[in-house]
């Protein structure tokens, strides 16, 4: 909506300034019109959705005009495309098959187009201090600023007459829409700014195995294990991400088994991911030889690595660097993660002899679980009894064969709030750092 207004209200005075300084500077007769219209429409555009982007993504893209002189036109062939094959398939299924096709092309380079820039260094700047109230005092501003112009200096052919209404009316819609963009940027900002921003992690559906996205407060995100397909966790992260975010922080890969890295090549591919964590433990099949050729900045962490993000801590429990076995279960990678007074505990397919030894040299409560190798009989009641979450989540895929998750596991969670992705669906636990909040997809 800002977007389609900056269109209608900037557009044309843009324009207008665009041509008169042209002819002032003596280049009106190298520089077609259709170029001059583009780089006016572009700047408006960009103009009217400057502060809306930033108090929603705290950025503001440096090329996004430059970039829609090459995106406008072609949009409009893919947009013509894409409704004649709406419109010819309903007639005529083979002609909607062409027409679709045809379409392709264009929104394919769009895509990787809009994705290269994106990737190109400076294409955006972070800009700190997100405020919807200061957003809202940028539009407020624009219509200070503008509606005399508007006014008094209304929009014409460079060398012609003034209309002299044309200007008032448009310095109304230029309120209109300044009040109304004033408006948005503030409702957009009320959650944001209402109260502290919360952690969420996310087990997502992706069947007989693990996948679990971890976002920060302010909405940095962490992938831990990938599933077992590629497609699956594809679909799942396009359930719960903007169809635009291709940016994941990290991936952390627990133990290199297929139910937990087979879906992670495919998301390095399709995902701008900063970096790659796992144990350098080595498993030699095809998917983990694409994990390690794909796998960006690849870090080996081990018990006692930590970082920080946004004010959640991540921290390795397990296992002890130069860990020596053939269990890759056993190695795997264990996660405490804490966030205020909130602690989750992501623990792979983790065994009972890991378990064991984790109970004998770190303090286990968390209010979050992530429950040991999808609730299988090898999780120690002990270990349970020690974490003693208020929310215990197993991954696990509908009608397996394996037999997960365990009767023995289930009753030892007797005292905590037990989800399973194949009753629930996707999870979301939620915390503001005191307390938590569980959302399921069913």
């Amino acid at each position: 909506m800002a977007a389609t207004a900056g269109l209608i209200v900037f557009g044309p005075w843009l324009h207008y300034a665009l041509r008169a300084g042209a002819r002032r500077a003596g280049l009106g007769p190298f520089i077609p019109g259709l170029v001059l219209l583009a780089g006016a429409l572009s700047l408006a555009a960009t103009v009217a959705t400057l502060p809306l982007v930033w108090v929603t993504f705290g950025r503001v893209s440096l090329v996004g005009p430059l970039a829609n002189l090459v995106a406008e036109p072609l949009f409009v062939v893919a947009f013509t495309l894409s409704a004649l094959t709406a419109v010819a398939g309903a007639a005529w299924p083979e002609a909607g098959w062409a027409a679709g096709l045809a379409a392709y092309y264009p929104l394919a380079f769009l895509t990787w187009f809009a994705e290269t820039l994106g990737g190109v260094p400076l294409a955006s700047a972070a800009v700190p201090g997100r405020s919807s109230t200061v957003a809202a005092a940028a539009y407020v501003a624009m219509g200070a600023v503008a509606w005399p112009a508007y006014r008094h200096l209304a929009p014409a052919e460079p060398g012609g007459g003034r209309h002299r209404h044309t200007g008032m009316v448009r310095g109304i819609a230029l309120a209109a829409v300044a009040g109304g963009m004033a408006i948005a940027a503030l409702l957009t900002g009320v959650e944001r700014e209402g109260g502290p921003g919360e952690m969420e992690i996310t087990m997502l559906d992706v069947g007989q195995g693990d996948a679990i996205l971890v976002t920060t407060p302010h909405g940095r995100r962490y992938l831990v294990d990938g599933g077992p397909s590629g497609i699956e966790l594809a679909r799942e992260l396009g359930a719960v991400l903007p169809h635009w975010e291709r940016r994941i922080e990290g991936a952390f890969l627990t133990h290199p088994q297929e139910d937990h890295a087979g879906g992670l090549p495919a998301i390095f591919a399709r995902y701008r991911v900063g970096a790659a964590f796992d144990t350098g433990a080595e498993n030699p099949t095809g998917t983990l030889r694409e994990y390690g050729a794909r796998a960006p900045g690849r870090k080996v962490l081990g018990q006692g690595d930590s970082f920080e993000a946004d004010g959640v801590r991540f921290e390795v429990l397990w296992p002890p660097r130069g860990l020596s076995t053939d269990d890759l279960n056993g190695s795997s990678l264990v996660l405490r993660i804490t966030y205020g007074e909130t602690a989750a505990l992501l623990t792979g397919d983790l065994g009972v002899e890991g378990q064991q030894a984790l109970l004998a040299t770190t303090q286990l409560s968390a209010d979050i679980l992530k429950v040991p190798h999808h609730g299988s009989k090898t999780t120690s009641a002990a270990f349970l009894f020690a974490v003693e979450p208020s929310v215990a989540v197993i991954p696990v895929g509908a009608g397996n064969r394996y037999g997960h998750p365990a009767q023995e596991t289930l009753d030892a969670l007797a005292g905590a709030v037990v989800l399973r992705t194949d009753q629930h669906g996707r999870v979301t636990v939620a915390s503001d750092g005191k307390r938590i909040t569980v959302r399921t997809e069913r």
